[in-house]
């Protein structure tokens, strides 16, 4: 059996208000537009997920809701700014199914070089930039067999590779 996970690190937020602080920042002009592009190619190449672990900060829960609105969700405050251990156990805790995680850098972008065999061939995936994603393939069972370096990219994408 195989298991699917998304890592999305969250779309691109706004610094315009200095009274907010950085968990209350919404998505910006560009994040908003690039969300639902993620959305889209998620859905067009048959990765939608499931199942939805997310951080509670609003940048985040507004890019899981333009980007995967279908996905059952739980909102997590451990997933805001988590580092990668954190990220791992809480993957590892999921239910089985096509699981998004919806996330920090440097947090989410660690946790992905962390997960796969071999990095996916692009530019930015050492940088891991606003509204990246990584589909990888692990062939467990369920979740709690999650094993470091042990999936396959089968796509890693940013905003800019898309059109529109």
């Amino acid at each position: 059996m195989t298991q699917t996970l998304i890592l999305l690190r969250h779309a691109k937020s706004s610094w315009s208000d200095p009274a907010l602080g950085d968990f209350d920042r919404p998505l910006n002009k560009r994040g908003q537009r690039d969300a639902p592009r993620i959305g889209r190619w998620l859905a067009e190449n048959d990765f939608a997920p499931t199942q939805a672990l997310c951080s509670t900060a609003r940048r985040a829960k507004e890019t899981l809701e333009a980007a995967a609105p279908d996905a059952a969700a739980t909102y997590l405050d451990s997933l805001y700014l988590a580092p990668p251990a954190k990220i791992f156990d809480t993957i590892k805790s999921a239910q089985s199914g096509r699981l998004v995680v919806v996330a920090h850098n440097p947090g989410i972008g660690m946790i992905a070089h962390h997960l796969v065999s071999t990095p996916p061939d692009h530019p930015r995936f050492l940088d891991y930039p606003t509204a990246a994603t990584l589909v990888v393939q692990f062939d467990i069972d369920g979740w709690s067999e999650l094993q470091p370096q042990s999936g396959t990219a089968l796509a890693f994408v940013t905003p800019h590779d898309l059109p529109g």
